[in-house]
């Protein structure tokens, strides 16, 4: 018997609920039957060997490993089953005990029963009526069934040489992986396809439009609203070496393209370098300026509509982008900044083209509804699409208005395989200040005239139990004056203001 205690535990279960048969180091797909477990293959995998030894704990552990024998004569290593000892331990508490937010679960669930997955999410089963057939396909998360339309998807991708060999996974260990983004939800993609190129994006969304296999796209995976992750097909864009990450900088850094492959603070870098190498006067940034930016790739910047906090909605993706190339269902590639590329789309596809000038035309014959958009998009939105567009534009200029709606679309509409941005002035003087406010009502109100003179480029609120957080800090004690006796209602901004030199900060 051996015995696995905390994170190394938790990592063999949800493989073990996924299907995987651990031991030793190794990793095996599964089948059931209702006396034993059957191995079919496996495959060493030392490092979850490794977290296991690592997390190694005591007899007294209250969760353990034991062998048992397998009924196939094929398998290489016995299965492992978990089993809870009688014994307890803080780190292997069930989080249902004492919990209210689970109790508040239960008590909404008015009588259905809540199922928990593997990695602990809860969900209903489902109201009488709305039972569903666990062997018909549906387009909904966790209805996606292999129906054989993804075993057929994959079999023309090979047969047709687009994508192949090890840039098609399915193996439950990576596909877990890439289950997640930066967000806390979980979707486990069936395959991920690494594509390296716009050919293969083209050649590929005619196959899984004809197949009816829906698919996702995903960059560097930094979203936090799970629009990265599906549990059909995941298309990763394969970034490494040359694979979409070609750039070109023009009009003395005030113009830049890009693939998506590139992450956002490379390409300030690159922009940077351009004005050094060039011995430029004035630098250049790309407008978006997401917390994510030294992480986030380009395809997420555009497909996300990223924003940041110095750039607010002025400078979001939205009002920076110039031009996109793109790749439609159909495998139809439109150029923006190509006016021969534009003239075939606008023959290829006018009836699109006239349906979306129909839809503004509806919509900015509504006042009420321009002036309820208007003001939805004053402030910051990346979720849904861009509909702003349908007001921005005039209805007989549909090819802005595309343009336009791609922007913040999540992939959904066509995949972004370039992108032009205008980019906006890295100023070299900057200046911040932490400044205490004795109620959040002063500080808002402090906010909102400062956004009204335009005088800061940003301006960030801290609320009483983010101050908590450093007032006890000796050096934040001497850099804010009175923050150990700010009283309980208190907030204060964080105002920071960037111009080309000293002069104009003094202002």
């Amino acid at each position: 018997m051996s015995r696995v205690g905390g994170n190394g535990a938790r990592l063999v279960a949800a493989l073990l609920k996924r299907g995987l048969v651990v031991g030793q180091g190794s990793v095996a797909p599964a089948t059931t039957s209702a006396s034993s477990t059957t191995t079919t293959s496996s495959s060493s995998l030392s490092w979850l060997g490794a977290a296991a030894a690592a997390n190694a704990s005591p007899a007294s552990s209250s969760s353990s490993w034991h062998r048992r024998a397998s009924s196939s004569s094929s398998a290489d290593v016995d299965p492992l089953e978990y089993s809870p000892s009688s014994s307890s331990s803080s780190s292997t508490t069930d989080w249902r005990q004492n919990n209210r937010f689970y109790d508040m679960a239960r008590e909404n669930a008015g009588g259905r029963k809540l199922e928990e997955n593997l990695v602990g999410a809860l969900s209903l089963e489902p109201k009488e009526g709305d039972e569903w057939d666990q062997e018909t396909f549906e387009n909904v998360d966790g209805r996606r069934v292999e129906d054989g339309r993804y075993k057929q998807f994959i079999g023309r991708l090979e047969q047709e040489d687009i994508v192949s060999g090890n840039r098609v996974l399915s193996d439950p260990v990576r596909t877990f992986a890439y289950g997640t983004d930066a967000s806390f939800y979980r979707l486990n993609p069936k395959y991920v396809l690494k594509v390296a190129n716009e050919d293969e994006v083209r050649r590929l969304l005619p196959i899984a439009s004809e197949l009816r296999v829906p698919v996702t796209f995903r960059a560097a995976g930094t979203s936090l609203s799970g629009q990265a992750i599906t549990d059909s097909v995941l298309v990763k864009i394969s970034h490494h070496g040359k694979n979409f990450r070609g750039y070109e900088i023009r009009n003395g850094g005030k113009e830049v393209t890009v693939e998506p492959g590139l992450i956002g603070g490379e390409v300030n870098r690159l922009l940077a370098r351009y004005k050094h190498v060039h011995k430029l006067v004035d630098q250049y940034k790309i407008g978006p300026d997401p917390a994510s930016i030294e992480s986030c790739m380009i395809g997420g910047i555009v497909s996300n509509n990223s924003s940041g906090m110095c750039c607010g909605v002025a400078m979001n993706s939205y009002h920076t982008v110039k031009d996109l190339r793109l790749v439609f269902v159909d495998g139809t590639v439109l150029d923006t900044s190509d006016p021969e590329s534009v003239a075939a789309f606008e023959a290829s596809h006018g009836d699109l083209l006239r349906k979306v000038s129909d839809l503004a035309a509806e919509v900015q014959s509504d006042p009420t509804l321009v002036a309820l958009i208007k003001k939805k998009f004053a402030i910051k939105c990346t979720t849904g699409y861009s509909i702003n567009a349908l007001v921005d534009s005039p209805p007989d200029e549909p090819m802005k208005i595309l343009k336009k709606l791609m922007i913040g679309s999540e992939g959904t509409l066509a995949f972004v395989s370039k992108v032009t941005f205008n980019t906006v002035p890295e100023y070299p003087d900057k200046a911040s200040c932490f400044v205490l406010f004795p109620d959040i009502e002063m500080a808002c109100e402090a906010a909102f005239r400062l956004r009204e003179q335009g005088v800061a480029s940003a301006v960030e609120l801290f609320d009483r139990a983010s101050l908590r957080e450093f007032e006890n800090d000796d050096k934040m004690l001497k850099l804010v004056k009175g923050l150990d006796c700010c009283g309980d209602g208190a907030a204060s901004l964080l105002i920071e203001c960037c111009g080309p030199d000293d002069a104009d900060l003094d202002k």
